[in-house]
């Protein structure tokens, strides 16, 4: 998005935004994650916005997981845009910043020429748990699906094609803590109280309802392959045999502690941090400016 590439580039113009007289707004973030090695941030005060601003706003993130954390920053802003775009626009921003998917980001306003308009807004609470499609469908295409709640160690949703013997059992949608099939063949086996053979599509890690939208035509892909692929959309499918020991991964890239914007404790990361910070709430003046006229 030309837009968007645009806001990047005024990102490193913006740093005067908030020196001059204008609008009186709240500026600042506070982040609170399950992560130890997240830098906990709490740092917000009133400042005045450049003279075009005519809102105070504030930009709430959340993501679910055992990566899961809230975020909320507090800005200026030319105009009050609440559209899909707006929530897209920070989706991927936090994506930028944090190096995870899966954010549910919101944007909200005071209202017009309103001072400390903004401060109304707070910090969500960290989600509770990863979402998925549940359910099953068995041999006769009975059964129903929803939408559930996952347990809190889940990182997974999956839909499964699963057989008893030489016997279909049944598709199921459901939630899980790690992407192998041997994870998968042990949890459906339990409920079946057998051993069963599954072939599985997984959704990305820690990201709501990624199975929502697997189809049959997806799964039959799954289940006509013998190596592992990625879809287009980073999507996996996985189809081992059951008789291959696939080994959880204790570590993964995803569990590493983050560098940079999420900085360790010392003090150089500490320093950085908090001149990356300074440089979202700034990009985020500047980005309302380009992105008000899409």
């Amino acid at each position: 998005m030309k837009e968007y590439g645009a806001a990047i580039v005024l990102l490193f113009l913006s740093f005067q935004l908030f020196c001059c007289a204008g609008l009186m707004c709240k500026i600042g973030s506070i982040r609170h994650s399950r992560d130890p090695s997240v830098f906990t941030l709490n740092q917000a005060n009133v400042q005045k916005c450049r003279e075009d601003a005519n809102y105070c706003s504030a930009y709430m993130c959340t993501k679910v997981g055992r990566l899961g954390f809230t975020q909320i920053i507090w800005s200026c802003s030319p105009n009050n845009d609440t559209s899909p775009a707006c929530r897209e626009a920070m989706n991927k921003l936090m994506e930028k910043w944090t190096r995870k998917k899966g954010h549910q980001c919101r944007c909200h306003f005071g209202e017009i020429g309103q001072d400390i308009g903004n401060e109304q807004f707070v910090l969500p609470p960290i989600p509770d748990g990863l979402m998925c499609k549940v359910g099953e469908l068995n041999a006769d295409a009975i059964g129903k699906t929803s939408k559930g709640l996952c347990m809190h160690d889940d990182h997974y949703c999956f839909m499964a094609n699963c057989t008893k013997g030489n016997e279909f059992l049944k598709i199921e949608w459901g939630c899980t803590d790690y992407a192998t099939l041997t994870n998968i063949n042990a949890q459906i086996g339990q409920t079946a109280k057998a051993p069963v053979e599954c072939k599985a599509i997984f959704g990305e890690k820690d990201l709501d309802y990624s199975n929502e939208h697997f189809t049959y035509s997806m799964l039959a892909m799954a289940m006509a392959t013998t190596t592992e692929q990625t879809m287009p959309n980073s999507t996996s499918i996985i189809t081992q045999k059951s008789s291959t020991t696939v080994k959880p991964r204790t570590t993964t890239n995803e569990g590493e502690p983050i560098t940079g914007y999420y900085a360790g404790n010392n003090a150089r990361g500490m320093r950085a941090m908090f001149f990356m910070e300074k440089m979202l709430i700034a990009f985020l003046a500047a980005f309302r400016v380009v992105f008000a006229d899409l």
